[in-house]
């Protein structure tokens, strides 16, 4: 295999030279002696909220008017793990009116229905534990932690949005329920993590 190139400015627009870049250059490895750090450092520094892409502009707007009431309240104020605990608050207050519009749902439909539901909801809490996890799975800091409590709101907020989604599309009436009416199973996307004890 070839090593990289990099060219040098032209001396004239007929002539370029080729000189090999040097792979074991201080600019390269001197600095970051492992990627890792690298990418826990660009993680952590997020960039602004104008730069991300937001689900939609009223999740968005939801999620930084929730931020600002945490990071206003005198109660929390403490220092920015209290944020967290904040939102992790909110996130828990979200959840539980999420259950209850799920379970109003359920009572007015089919066991099949109720049974898709529970297990529609069962695989979200799944990802969303695993994938705001990762933030302090990575490092475990205060600067992680308040970012998988955001994550686990902005997720939230978003399960939210869905739930209403199901509500206010929902037939006026329910469908006639089948005798033995049960849902199929929904395959499992990854095998389980072990559990250690």
């Amino acid at each position: 295999m070839a090593s990289p190139t990099r060219r040098s400015a032209p001396s004239s627009a007929s002539t370029r030279t080729i000189e090999p870049f040097p792979m074991t250059s201080s600019r390269v490895h001197g600095g970051w002696r492992s990627p890792c750090v690298a990418l826990v450092l660009g993680l952590a520094w997020q960039p602004p909220a104008s730069a991300r892409s937001p689900a939609s502009p009223a999740l968005e707007k939801q999620y930084q008017q929730v931020l600002a009431q945490c990071r206003n309240d005198p109660r929390y104020r403490v220092g920015g793990a209290m944020t967290g605990e904040c939102v992790e608050q909110e996130t828990l207050r979200r959840d539980l009116l999420i259950d209850a519009a799920l379970q109003r749902i359920a009572a007015s439909h089919c066991p099949a229905v109720a049974a898709g539901l529970a297990e529609a909801q069962r695989h979200w809490q799944r990802y969303r534990s695993a994938q705001c996890g990762l933030f302090q799975a990575m490092f475990d800091n205060t600067a992680m932690y308040l970012n998988g409590t955001a994550c686990a709101l902005r997720a939230t907020l978003a399960r939210e949005a869905d739930v209403r989604m199901l509500v206010d599309y929902a037939p006026g009436s329910a469908a006639p329920c089948q005798v033995g009416d049960v849902p199929a199973p929904v395959p499992e996307a990854t095998a389980q993590p072990e559990q250690r004890g």
